[in-house]
Parts: C-alpha cells; sequence; structure tokens
C-alpha cells in the first residue's frame, strides 16, 4: 500500500512539474476537456476570406442557438453555459471578429453595425437561419441589433446583462468610463483577478496553470480591445436610437428574455457613456 501511494505522489509530481514546464500546452488541454465535457466541437469557417473559429454542440437537425460573447472574451465563455443546452439545441457560439482566435485587422470599423453586417455573413455561409439567438455584454447588444434588423430570422431572443439599453441605475461600469476608466481592459497581467471579480458575480472556477496563461493571453489582446471599445464609442448603436421600431421588429422575434445577474456591476455596457 505505501508503495502504491509513493507511486501515486511521485505521478502526481510528474504531472504538475510537466504543467508547471508547458502551461500553453496544459491549458489548451483543460480547454478541450471542458469543451468535451460540454459535447462542442471546434469548428472553422471561411467568411469573406477570414477564418471565422466557433464551437458547436447537439444535433445537426436540432433548432440553432447562436450564442455571442462579451467584450473581450471568446467562444470558450459559452462553454459551462452550453452543457444542458445542446441537449434540445444546436449550440454555435462563434469567436467574434477582433477577438478569441479571430485576426485582428487595426484597418477595420468594429462598430456594432459593422459587426452586426460580419455576423450576418456568417450566419448565410452557416446556413444558420432560422435561429434563437443570445449574447452578454456587447455580444447582447449585437444580438439586439441583429434581431431588430433580421426580425423574420430570429425565433427568439435572449439576452444577458446586455448593453445597448439605459439601466434605471448607473452600473459602476458607466461611472467608471466617465471617469475615464475601462475595467475591462488589464493594465498588466496581475489585474486579471481584478477582472474577473469585476465582472463575475460568483468567480469561475480556473485551474492551475490555465489562470496565468489567461492572464498573460488577455492583457496581449489589451491594446486591441481598447482600440475596439473607442470603436464602439464613437458610433454606440445604441439600442434606444432604433425605439420607434424596436418594439414593433422585437415583438416580431416572437420571444425575447432579457436577465441580469445580481449586483450589475458591469450592466449598462455599451449605453450611452458620454452623459
Amino acid at each position: 500500500m505505501k508503495k502504491i501511494a509513493l507511486s501515486l505522489l511521485a505521478a502526481l509530481g510528474c504531472l504538475v512539474a510537466l504543467m508547471a514546464a508547458f502551461p500553453e500546452d496544459a491549458t489548451r488541454i483543460m480547454i478541450g476537456l471542458e469543451r468535451q465535457r460540454a459535447g462542442l466541437e471546434l469548428q472553422s469557417a471561411v467568411v469573406d476570406g477570414e477564418d471565422w473559429h466557433y464551437l458547436e454542440g447537439g444535433s445537426s437537425n436540432a433548432p440553432v442557438l447562436l450564442l455571442l460573447h462579451g467584450f473581450g472574451g471568446d467562444k470558450d465563455n459559452w462553454t459551462r453555459f452550453s452543457r444542458t443546452l445542446v441537449e434540445n439545441y444546436r449550440v454555435i457560439a462563434p469567436d467574434l471578429p477582433g477577438f478569441g482566435d479571430s485576426a485582428r485587422h487595426p484597418d477595420w470599423d468594429y462598430s456594432l453595425t459593422a459587426q452586426r453586417d460580419r455576423l450576418e455573413r456568417f450566419v448565410a455561409v452557416l446556413e444558420l437561419r432560422p435561429l434563437h439567438i443570445g449574447g452578454n455584454s456587447m455580444g447582447g447588444q449585437l444580438a439586439a441589433l441583429y434581431a431588430h434588423t433580421h426580425p423574420e430570422q430570429v425565433h427568439s431572443l435572449f439576452l444577458l446583462n446586455n448593453g445597448g439599453i439605459d439601466a434605471p441605475i448607473t452600473s459602476e461600469f458607466v461611472l467608471a468610463v466617465r471617469r475615464g476608466e475601462n475595467p475591462l481592459i488589464l493594465s498588466s497581467p496581475d489585474d486579471f483577478d481584478r477582472l474577473l471579480s469585476f465582472a463575475s458575480h460568483k468567480l469561475p472556477f480556473i485551474p492551475w496553470p490555465a489562470n496565468k496563461v489567461l492572464a498573460q493571453k488577455t492583457f496581449e489582446n489589451a491594446s486591441f480591445n481598447r482600440y475596439i471599445f473607442t470603436a464602439l464609442r464613437a458610433r454606440p448603436d445604441h439600442l434606444g436610437r432604433v425605439r420607434p421600431r424596436a418594439g414593433r421588429e422585437l415583438y416580431r422575434c416572437h420571444a425575447t428574455l432579457a436577465a441580469a445577474g445580481q449586483g450589475h456591476r458591469d450592466a449598462g455596457y455599451g449605453t450611452s457613456t458620454n452623459a
């Protein structure tokens, strides 16, 4: 028994040493296991000469559910969320242009109307219509804009802490932006835990060494994220600007569900922050 315990400890020590020596590979394996557990597979498609990377799960004959991540996020923001959804839906969770594994183009327009147009072509290439569509934060604002533009394509709309509306209480995020700060952009890799705490009501479990790898990756994208955020503020595509038609058009989507997490610290993303 003692020899077995020592062997197990030795094996565990070797595993920890390998993870410390190759943290990126270990993180990639962890993410792959999370996807497998959720019933998702990594896919890609070429749209207008650009590679779109996305996760897909569920039956190809099931209703399509298109999920859009928030600012600074990527397709894996929906991995754990999708575990029960793949039983009833064909889940599609893409990296939006400028985020995740997508190419970053400093000469592109990353306003929400431009992103909506790119999303339209992605949906057309994959032949996803008609569909259910949902999004978080910036992704929720983009989902609402898509549904407003194409209500005939959308069965239902799911919004989670979405931007693009005026919240009854000004969020911490909006107040920070008015002060010239952006809590969603890292100032250093060590700022990652602060970002997670700000964006989450309950901190997600991220095993070592994935936390450090993701922190470094997020920090490396900080400069470009700042560029995208500037584009979003310059052309916020605030839902209030389409209010005369919004109620009628979103009604034609059959069902709309909007949910806000407890605390609402980042609620109101994408709303008019110049006031």
